[in-house]
């Protein structure tokens, strides 16, 4: 029995070894089967020790310990976490009672300064020592996660996130290109994870691309689930291509930090005959000063998709080549252009965040179908403000 449990095809070895990615991030990129699996494992590796076997899973304890590590490295400033995949709600990193949980088999400075404070059978028989020293979190830096289809960059007060394909359909949304930021301390946008499997807005709203940063062709996002295509990587820019985003169209998007200024250039391309509806869903955390020529459209889901119809008080005006908005942020505003090829129209409306809270959002369309869009946006904090 233990030899099969280790060794055997579905066995404990073959699992972490073809679950878990280079990156020590979980395969099907919802992070917090993270923290799901090193809880799993746990006691196997506790009873292991008991019994004095811990040596035969070393090498898994090690992977074990470093999945449990490896989102401290994507943590936001505010220890937010990007939230890829049909995760509920958004997870944060450290998680201290996983840390405490694993203070026997994966004692942290961390781990033992929370496993202090409990009272329970491990404690008990297992005193936890004190810690060394007052823990410490690592410094997140840019990173490339190519692995696991992710990508992070840091760099002034801009922390930006990435998550440009899929390994797996498991778990998967039409998030392709979908991207998340902070400034400083400041949540400029986020992905709001999903509702629970039984709400008709798990597939109706939250999974869809109208849910996400993404580029849209006729109000759709991503399908079928792709890897996509890592461009090109630097500590302060990254590149990534979908070059099957949907059945008859591809899609691209950069990502750069020049000094304060964040840019995004999504582009989506049609590869069929026929010129299809092109835009871009981009959602904030803050409130739009809006300029009087938006009015109300009443008409704004109509012959749309689904997720059209749960966008509530929404407003549109018309644009040719750019728009230019002020986004307040508490204290910290935020400069926002959009650039846009020609005539083109932005509506503005309050949409599903983290339930049961709602956050502002803009959807912008070409006027006429077109064969391709570039769109650009760019994120320019207001003198004075740095980070």
């Amino acid at each position: 029995m233990w030899r099969d449990a280790l060794d055997g095809k579905f066995g404990l070895r073959r699992q972490m070894a073809e679950g878990i990615t280079s990156d020590y991030l979980w395969y099907e990129q919802s992070l917090g089967y993270n923290t799901y699996v090193v809880s799993a494992v746990n006691t196997l590796f506790t009873t292991a020790g008991l019994y004095g076997r811990a040596a035969e899973l070393g090498a898994e304890m090690a992977t074990a310990e470093n999945l449990m590590l490896s989102t401290l490295y994507l943590r936001f400033p505010n220890g937010q976490l990007p939230n890829p995949a049909d995760s509920g709600s958004i997870p944060t990193a450290p998680n201290p009672a996983t840390y405490a949980a694993n203070y026997r088999v994966f004692p942290t400075t961390l781990g033992l300064a929370e496993a202090a404070g409990r009272k329970g059978w491990d404690t008990l028989l297992d005193p936890p020592p004190a810690p060394p020293r007052p823990f410490a979190l690592p410094e997140v830096t840019s990173r490339s996660f190519e692995s696991t289809r992710m990508a992070l960059l840091k760099s002034g007060g801009w922390q930006v996130f990435l998550h440009y394909g899929q390994l797996t359909r498991s778990h998967a949304q039409a998030e392709a290109l979908n991207f998340s930021a902070f400034f400083g301390n400041t949540d400029i946008t986020h992905d709001p994870g999903v509702v629970g499997y039984g709400s008709p807005l798990y597939k109706g709203y939250y999974q869809r691309g109208l849910n996400h940063n993404v580029p849209l062709v006729n109000g759709e996002g991503q399908e079928p689930v792709s890897r996509g295509e890592l461009l090109s990587y630097s500590a302060t820019r990254v590149a990534a291509a979908q070059p099957n985003y949907r059945k008859d169209a591809r899609a691209s998007r950069t990502l750069a930090i020049e000094g304060n200024v964040l840019t995004d250039t999504a582009t989506v391309e049609t590869t069929g005959r026929l010129p299809q509806k092109l835009g871009l869903a981009l959602h904030v955390q803050g409130r739009v000063r809006l300029p009087q020529t938006f009015a109300a459209d009443a008409a704004f889901a109509t012959g749309r998709p689904e997720p059209f119809r749960h966008w509530r008080e929404v407003r549109a005006a018309n644009y040719h080549d750019r728009a230019e908005f002020d986004i307040a942020y508490g204290e910290t505003m935020i400069h926002t252009t959009i650039v846009a090829p020609g005539d083109f129209r932005i509506w503005h409306g309050s949409s599903p965040d983290v339930p049961p809270k709602r956050r502002e959002s803009f959807y912008v369309e070409l006027d006429a179908p077109a064969a391709s869009a570039t769109f650009t946006t760019t994120f320019a904090p207001t003198a004075g403000q740095t980070r």
